[in-house]
């Protein structure tokens, strides 16, 4: 009887911690009201015309107003100190020099996306090199390399 308590205390005490330390790690991206979007398709789809944030580190919602962002425009987030950007799957197509002039360190991105050969300022051409296959890259010593 007494082992019998003894394993039911363990086993709720196991039960508390797991759900205690058990976080759900809903992806966190950065707020509508950051981007700028012109309706494209009908308005079915939109493109993100302009990134009005000031954050270094940029997790694109992959929908705003409800509707999927497939395009990122020209110029759109071009020199704003970006370190760092999660591009969601949703997007299809970057605009030239959408990128450009930050100080991009890491990409996650889908796969097969159409990016114009000025939308970064070197991370495209690796990209391409790569099969345009979705995964984080990352610039280290002046070289990229994906995972």
């Amino acid at each position: 009887m007494k082992n019998k308590r003894l394993i039911l205390g363990l086993l709720l005490l196991v039960l508390i911690g797991l759900i205690a330390c058990n976080r759900v790690t809903a992806q966190q991206y950065d707020s509508a009201e950051d981007f700028r979007v012109a309706p494209l398709n009908g308005d079915r789809e939109v493109s993100i015309i302009r990134y009005e944030g000031n954050k270094q580190r940029i997790n694109i919602p992959p929908r705003i107003d409800g509707k999927p962002v497939v395009e990122i425009g020209d110029e759109a987030f071009q020199r704003r100190e970006i370190i760092s950007v999660t591009i969601p799957n949703s997007v299809t197509t970057i605009g030239r020099e959408a990128f450009a002039g930050n100080q991009l360190t890491s990409v996650t991105i889908g796969a097969n996306v159409e990016i114009d050969r000025r939308a970064f300022d070197d991370f495209d051409n690796f990209y391409n090199s790569q099969g345009r296959r979705a995964g984080t890259y990352t610039l280290s010593n002046g070289s990229w390399s994906v995972r």
